[in-house]
């Protein structure tokens, strides 16, 4: 029969080897198992990181990019922008924002009159010939201020007139601003330092087409104007050739001086009824 002291010897042997067991397995997780936990979560953490920081770099590129004014050129490119912010962002763009992002730039925050570069202040008083009457190429008032916040676009007009009749005062008389561009009239070039311009927010379009694809009843597409766009543009030059003593003939468009380039703007019967309605207020 076994002696009572080797049974408990023998026990006591093998919890004590269960207990080097354990600890050797918990000294391996500690060691071993533990850092590659550590590492993996790490690593797993470290791309989320990596990821995030070059979505929000996507979304810096992208807002950019939709800040600058819709042309042609860059239709595809702000299409690209669109759905990187809806992709990356934390919000989702809905549809009546996409359509509105694909005609519109994204405001700014700074003031054109702050930011603008786009006119040139003249080293003695300008003498005022005429007033010349230009579509901007853009949609609405707010798309065509931001476009002129950017100095490598070098236009400008003094004032611009929105589809709803808003006038808005962008550059002052006294200072050049540069809406002529290549321009001459009865052999006076650079119309720019002897004139006044207005831009109207309107699409140049004969037909009804027009690059940014806005449906034809859209307020801004030609080749008519709203009425309360005409309104304002009668007040306004009503009070311009009043100021400066100008006859109606010094009212001019882009397309008089500009006729080699492919304009269309107010001209023919448009033009003849807003001097009509100039005579009637006095308006020779």
């Amino acid at each position: 029969m076994p002696d009572t002291n080797q049974v408990k010897n023998v026990e006591a042997d093998g919890k004590s080897s269960k207990l080097e067991l354990y600890k050797l397995i918990v000294t391996l997780v500690a060691s071993v198992l533990i850092p590659l936990m550590i590492f993996i979560v790490g690593k797993s953490i470290e791309k989320s990181l990596k990821d995030r920081e070059l979505a929000l770099k996507y979304v810096e590129i992208s807002v950019g990019i939709l800040t600058e004014s819709p042309v042609p050129e860059t239709k595809n490119l702000r299409n690209w922008a669109i759905k990187n912010i809806n992709k990356y962002a934390e919000i989702e763009l809905n549809e009546n924002v996409i359509k509105e992002l694909k005609t519109e730039s994204l405001p700014v925050a700074e003031s054109i009159s702050k930011s603008s570069r786009n006119h040139t202040v003249p080293s003695s008083p300008r003498d005022i010939k005429y007033v010349v009457i230009s579509d901007s190429e853009n949609p609405s008032l707010s798309s065509l201020k931001n476009m002129m916040r950017k100095g490598d676009v070098r236009a400008s007009y003094h004032y611009i007139i929105g589809t709803d009749g808003s006038v808005e005062k962008i550059v002052d008389e006294e200072n050049i601003a540069w809406h002529a561009g290549r321009s001459n009239w009865k052999g006076e070039s650079n119309l720019n330092s002897v004139s006044i311009g207005i831009g109207l927010v309107h699409l140049s379009s004969s037909n009804g087409e027009n690059w940014l694809n806005l449906d034809k009843d859209h307020p801004a597409i030609g080749p008519g104007y709203p009425p309360a766009q005409i309104d304002a543009l009668v007040n306004l030059l009503a009070t311009l050739t009043k100021r400066h003593e100008l006859p109606l003939e010094s009212i001019l468009t882009k397309q008089d001086i500009a006729p080699n380039r492919r304009r269309t703007d107010l001209q023919g019967e448009s033009m003849e009824t807003v001097k009509d309605r100039l005579r009637t207020l006095g308006a020779r």
